[in-house]
């Protein structure tokens, strides 16, 4: 093994270990693939490129928790987010303008017991405040549908959110009132 490979080995042992099983020799190959001739650690870009998604992606919940009145509720650090996102079952679309984030859109695959079917459970869509009303937030839920691939697209909507409630309407969606319960055990 090179030493460049030994090192971004260990830049690799950031992500959960089912992650590397999965993807480790795509990832590798990516890596090795861009490094310089005679390249015997990780430039700098790799190490920013692997943690710029998480950072991104949490200045961006921030956003939505600031928007919602619900910061006190942002609890993961920059790295848990980083663990979370490399998860198999979850995915997530940046939107940018001009190389600035501008919204996103975040899904975990999950299975119905009453219809035995894989959906989507759409986690968070978000906008910033000077980009909606510019189709952002609806190319992010026809990049959503697109990844779907036929599944169903599951998700909950405050029901003081009028703004989003018009916009899912706009684009098909069909609202059911429903009331979420939650509940943590001491």
């Amino acid at each position: 093994m090179s030493p460049l490979e030994a090192r971004y080995r260990r830049l690799l042992a950031c992500y959960p270990r089912d992650h590397r099983a999965r993807h480790e020799a795509e990832m590798m190959g990516v890596l090795q693939a861009g490094a310089r001739p005679g390249q015997t650690r990780p430039d700098l870009a790799d190490v920013a490129d692997l943690l710029r998604g998480a950072a991104r992606v949490h200045a961006l919940i921030r956003g939505l928790a600031e928007h919602q009145d619900q910061t006190w509720a942002i609890t993961v650090s920059v790295s848990g987010l980083q663990q979370m996102l490399a998860r198999p079952e979850i995915t997530y679309l940046i939107a940018e303008r001009d190389g600035q984030a501008v919204g996103y859109v975040s899904w975990l695959e999950r299975i119905s017991f009453w219809s035995g079917e894989n959906y989507l459970h759409l986690d968070d869509l978000y906008v910033t405040g000077a980009e909606r009303a510019h189709g952002v937030g609806e190319q992010l839920m026809r990049a959503a549908a697109e990844a779907a691939e036929g599944k169903v697209i599951r998700w909950e909507v405050a029901e003081s959110n009028e703004a989003a409630q018009r916009f899912y309407t706009r684009i098909g969606a069909t609202l059911a009132a429903k009331k979420i319960a939650r509940w943590q055990p001491k």
